[in-house]
């Protein structure tokens, strides 16, 4: 009869010396330090990346902080988003609000002088200073996308935002206007930044689907960041420079001078006036058409005063 319980004991006995050998005096000091020096090491990395991203000085392109394009809204202007009839339910305008809100928060540090403001429904595209958010089927695998409308030079004072039909959800939609106005304002796309470092991200199509539970993480940050404001600035920076540049140099146009009417003493006492023939006065008819309005009326009040002189010499 074989015994069975040996093989059981063997194993028991490998088992206890091994846990025997590993918690020794030295190996468990060992792991003592392991679990002290371990959540120092880790603060001390993520006080080090918080400080490298936190200021405006630090912000990088596409690391985290978003490029600048050629095209904006034009700077010191006014800004409304205008919804087209019958696209959006009273919670996605809502949406639409919040994102509004948000941008009108951050706006006045970046030196733009653009006045955003949350404007109606319209029916069509007859609207100025404005940007019509409107729905599209057809978006060619995106969710939405910024289209020039009026433009001058490299700044443009209307723009149509499409959105794609079947995004409802209204934590999406929020982002997509908030995400679109950045392009409006002159960011670039920065899918390579680091999450949340900027609203120019791209958004995760998956965490807003029937698995989102499964989706990874969201990029893109919840609001305008620091860096994308510093961002703004500095490409309005140059816009505004060009267009002061423009204006400075843009010629006035001088007002028609008047011809001077001569003195009726004068005339009178020291120079004989010859009387007008009527070859004098379509000579003078002549020269006026050329001269314009302003100067017809000046010709006509210069003859009048020659002949009223003339009328009381004769006498």
């Amino acid at each position: 009869m074989t015994n069975t319980s040996r093989p059981e004991r063997h194993t028991l006995r490998f088992f206890s010396s091994i846990l025997r050998s590993t918690f020794t005096s030295r190996a468990g000091i060992r792991l003592l330090l392991v679990f002290l020096v371990l959540p120092l090491v880790c603060s001390f990395v993520s006080m080090r990346t918080g400080a490298r991203t936190s200021p405006a000085s630090a912000c990088e392109c596409n690391r985290n902080a978003p490029d600048v394009i050629s095209a904006r809204w034009m700077p010191n202007s006014t800004l409304r988003v205008m919804l087209r009839r019958g696209d959006f339910s009273p919670e996605e305008v809502a949406a639409f609000q919040e994102s509004i809100r948000l941008w009108q928060a951050v706006l006045p540090q970046s030196g733009t002088g653009i006045d955003l403001r949350m404007g109606g429904e319209i029916a069509d595209n007859n609207c100025t200073n404005c940007i019509i958010v409107k729905r599209k089927a057809q978006m060619d695998g995106t969710y939405a996308a910024l289209m020039l409308l009026s433009t001058q030079g490299s700044l443009y004072k209307k723009a149509v935002i499409n959105i794609k039909s079947d995004v409802r959800k209204t934590v999406l939609l929020r982002m997509l206007l908030t995400h679109e106005l950045g392009h409006a304002f002159g960011l670039d796309d920065c899918e390579e930044c680091g999450s949340d470092t900027t609203v120019m991200n791209s958004v995760n199509k998956y965490a807003f689907g029937k698995f989102s539970f499964l989706a990874p993480r969201n990029k893109m940050a919840a609001k305008p960041t620091s860096c994308d404001v510093a961002r703004v600035s500095a490409g309005y920076a140059g816009a505004v420079q060009r267009l002061a540049l423009v204006s400075a140099n843009a010629q006035p146009v001088k007002p028609q001078e008047r011809v001077q009417t001569p003195s009726v003493s004068a005339s009178v006492s020291s120079v004989p006036v010859a009387k007008p023939t009527a070859a004098t006065q379509s000579n003078a008819s002549h020269h006026a058409s050329r001269l314009g309005v302003q100067s017809q009326r000046s010709v006509r009040i210069e003859q009048l005063v020659l002949m009223d002189a003339l009328a009381r010499r004769d006498r």
